[in-house]
């Protein structure tokens, strides 16, 4: 039976849905921190020994009503040298690839034998299964 008396609030903190928003809401921002972590060490890597120059707008995790979480990333690539010739689509693969190489270290150093680290929202709260944390 419904309490007639139960405003749309009481409703969500009885159902526990406010906890679980409040926990799905910590993990985008362990993710977002992570992230950016991470990609500013390997930007700075990678404009170290460059002429082309990589930037990002930090990183955005959302999470939908089934607790899925997707990241939005934008990456601009700064300085690519180019002489209007096929070979600058190489010059612009190298630029790729030497970010790639960055971000692969950074994410083989953030690897425990048992997998990836988990974010420290996850370690602290095990009020959602894991799954349903993206």
């Amino acid at each position: 039976m419904v309490n007639s008396n139960m405003n749309y609030d009481s409703w969500k903190l009885a159902s526990d849905l406010e906890g679980r928003s409040e926990i799905l809401a910590d993990r985008c921002s362990d993710i977002e921190s992570c992230v950016d972590g991470k990609l500013k060490l390997a930007i700075t890597q990678t404009n170290r020994v460059s002429d082309s120059q990589w930037d990002a707008e930090p990183s955005l995790a959302e999470a939908d009503d089934d607790g899925q979480i997707t990241l939005e990333l934008t990456l601009r690539l700064k300085h690519v040298p180019v002489c209007g010739t096929p070979g600058d689509l190489q010059e612009l693969a190298q630029a790729f690839l030497r970010m790639g190489e960055s971000l692969a270290h950074l994410a083989r150093s953030n690897q425990t034998s048992q997998g990836l680290k988990l974010a420290s929202s996850v370690q602290q709260r095990d009020v959602i299964p894991k799954s349903d944390l993206g």
